[in-house]
């Protein structure tokens, strides 16, 4: 009966199968057993190239696979080999194949991407529908993948070769999912994974040489249609699109470099400077730049101080990480009414590319809007399936963006283009390594000031002089290839950070651990976050450096870079000042040496509502909370500001209303904000909750 049944299907382990009783047999199933491990380890090494190459295919970007990647594919290789080894031991009937070399080899592939498939799907499901809704997904998938390993046994006759198609189309669509239609309940998704079934079925086929070429025409017409959609549709975090025209830059029109350093604070940016051979080596570049000791942010975190650098509104104008009432979408874009910086310099002949790191920066932001490249740098441990998991597992430190140098190499490789392209270039960096998880440099030559410092301010510190010299070596790059005198350079930070020795009694409780937040930022408008490092170079140098006192706030640097590119754009104007004059020395008629008057502050991520006001000699900070009384501070005076004058002091009532001012004239109409919020996919959404953006 059995060798009958295996006859007609074609099984190729129906010999053993029969003479599973032998000697000779159960002598070579304890050969197997014990040659599962390396089996599996070697082809756990081939299912981690094959992951590597279709994350690079979807990706369009190469990525820096972690060193224990090779150890972890080797070792669940191994498991899933040794289980089914064992499974075929002691069941060898009931299992009917899985003993056969062919077929061990193609199961145990198969159950390395089961795991990640039902991980994922978990993960989106839950997000929809609560924890339940996960589990009981994970239960439909497990049900899913093993009728359609039985499906395709009946199509192709065997085990190997239906375990084949499973294997291929599971780490097919897992890269697709991921990489190019990222959110798997998205119509595109479906579709896409309907077509990867009509390419496994074809596989399948394969193995009845009577269908074969059947079979072939599926699988040629799925793959070329799946490798259509890859090429036309727009790969995470890339948007590649035409930005049309409407005129040519000036005759020798700069060149503009935004380099941003996420969530760096002005002192340590100052201390890293003038006491490290980092912080010299990118001193001597811009030597004959503008510095500016009182840069501000519009807010305490990163989406809307971002927002404010490339349109030049204030948070609640742009919209950018305003909070939605949506759970499942947490995060409002960029307003679709609202122009960028690129998207204005594109329009007027520069051309736009963008290299950010920092996840909260994804195309679904908006922030890619008038960049012919923007490419958000992605990390293996998203790509990979099976670090993903066991990242999810918390068997494994999270890995949220690339390093410093990581983005330099993918600057220098596109450097050749823009420098050789006859319009000027506008180039956005965003760095993103002085911001948690922090990671050690232990490369760098020793510093004495990181010994008096707590461990995490000591890697923060590291990690600050890691990024100026990758961004030192960046000008130096631009330097060889004949540019940087070309260039106009702005580099600044979108907020600070607070540590633990700041010792602050913020009165902001963590929404979901109900904890006092005491460090990080988006939770505060103290000095630590909101004082920022800001240079501009232009373009040429300046004379000799130029320290700047004026108070210059994130929004002001829109109408400033207009006017030192000579650009006739639309200004912004209202409060916003442009600081152009005061950077090349030439201060307008009636200009004071404070340049604008305040900074409007607000924006903030955790707690209540709040708004401040911050000028070179004070600020006001106002809660909207009724326990919460007002914060006026003497910075002159009192720079780490712990002195609260609001009780007392006969200013109160001038920065009251100066601030109720500006916050009623920066009120958006509807018009302005049009409220759409964020699609995250849930890769992008897993590097948020673990930054910290999003609960």
């Amino acid at each position: 009966m059995t060798s009958s049944f295996d006859a007609r299907h074609g099984d190729v382990a129906s010999v053993e199968n029969a003479r599973a009783g032998s000697t000779g047999g159960r002598g070579r199933r304890v050969w197997a057993v014990v040659a599962a491990p390396a089996l599996g380890a070697l082809l756990g090494w081939i299912c981690l190239r094959i992951d590597v190459f279709l994350a690079v295919w979807t990706l369009e970007q190469s990525l820096p696979v972690p060193e224990e990647a090779l150890a972890v594919y080797a070792t669940v290789g191994a498991v899933a080999s040794s289980l089914l080894a064992l499974i075929n031991f002691w069941r060898p009937v009931a299992m009917r194949g899985l003993g056969a070399w062919t077929a061990w080899i193609t199961g145990t592939a198969a159950l390395l991407y089961i795991v990640p498939m039902l991980e994922r799907l978990q993960y989106a499901a839950a997000l929809r529908l609560g924890a339940g809704g996960g589990l009981a997904a994970t239960g439909v998938g497990a049900a899913v993948c093993g009728l359609a390993l039985l499906g395709l046994r009946r199509l192709a006759g065997r085990w190997d070769a239906a375990a084949a198609a499973f294997a291929a189309g599971a780490a097919l669509g897992l890269a697709v999912n991921r990489n190019v239609a990222s959110d798997p309940f998205a119509p595109i998704s479906l579709a896409l994974d309907l077509l990867l079934l009509v390419l496994i079925a074809a596989l399948a086929l394969l193995a009845r040489p009577r269908r074969r070429w059947v079979a072939l025409s599926f699988a040629a017409a799925a793959v070329a249609v799946l490798v259509l959609a890859v090429e036309l549709l727009p790969p995470g975090g890339d948007r590649r699109e035409t930005v049309e025209l409407a005129g040519k830059a000036p005759p020798g029109a700069s060149n503009l470099l935004l380099v941003v350093l996420d969530t760096l604070r002005a002192d340590v940016f100052e201390s890293v400077v003038s006491e490290t051979a980092e912080g010299q080596a990118f001193a001597e570049h811009l030597g004959d730049a503008a510095w500016f000791r009182n840069g501000i942010a519009a807010a305490p975190w990163t989406a809307p101080s971002v927002g404010a650098i490339l349109t030049g509104l204030y948070p609640v104008e742009h919209g950018f990480g305003v909070r939605s009432e949506d759970p499942s979408r947490p995060l409002q874009r960029l307003a679709e009414q609202v122009p960028t910086l690129a998207t204005r310099l594109a329009n007027r002949g520069w051309r736009t590319e963008a290299i950010v790191t920092n996840p909260l920066l994804h195309p679904s932001s908006g922030l890619d809007r008038g960049f012919a490249h923007y490419r958000l740098l992605e990390v293996a441990t998203s790509k990979l399936p099976l670090l993903t998991v066991l990242e999810r597992l918390g068997w494994r430190e999270k890995e949220i963006y690339q390093g410093a140098d990581r983005l330099v190499a993918r600057a220098e490789r596109r450097l050749p283009a823009l420098v050789d392209d006859p319009r000027p270039f506008f180039l956005w960096l965003h760095f993103m390594d002085p911001h948690e998880p922090l990671r050690a440099h232990p490369q760098l030559p020793p510093d004495a000031a990181e010994e008096n410092l707590g461990p995490n301010e000591r890697l923060y510190r590291q990690e600050t002089r890691f990024v100026l010299a990758e961004v030192a070596t960046f000008f130096q790059r631009l330097r060889a290839a004949g540019a940087f005198d070309d260039t106009l350079i702005v580099v600044v930070a979108d907020h600070g950070e607070m540590f633990r020795s700041d010792d602050r009694d913020t009165g902001v409780l963590h929404p979901t651990t109900g904890r006092m937040l005491r460090t990080g930022h988006g939770h505060a408008l103290y000095d630590e976050l909101v004082r920022v490092p800001l240079v501009v170079r232009p373009a040429g140098g300046l004379p000799r450096q130029r320290d700047v006192q004026a108070v210059v706030s994130h929004v002001d640097l829109h109408d400033t870079l207009f006017d030192l590119l000579g650009v006739d754009a639309p200004r912004i104007g209202r409060d916003r000042v442009s600081v152009a004059d005061r950077i090349v020395g030439r201060p307008r008629p009636g200009e004071t040496t404070d340049g604008r008057w305040a900074a409007l502050l607000s924006g903030n991520q955790h707690g209540p509502p709040m708004r401040g006001l911050r000028s070179r000699a004070d600020k006001l900070i106002r809660v909207d909370a009724p326990q919460r009384d007002p914060e006026l501070y003497d910075l002159r005076r009192d720079p780490d500001e712990r002195d609260n004058l609001a009780v007392r002091h006969q200013r109160l009532r001038r920065f009251d209303e100066h601030l109720e001012e500006l916050w009623t004239a920066q009120t958006p109409s509807e018009e302005a904000v049009d409220g759409a919020a964020m699609e995250l996919d849930s890769e992008t959404r897993r590097k948020l909750e673990a930054l910290g953006y999003i609960q």
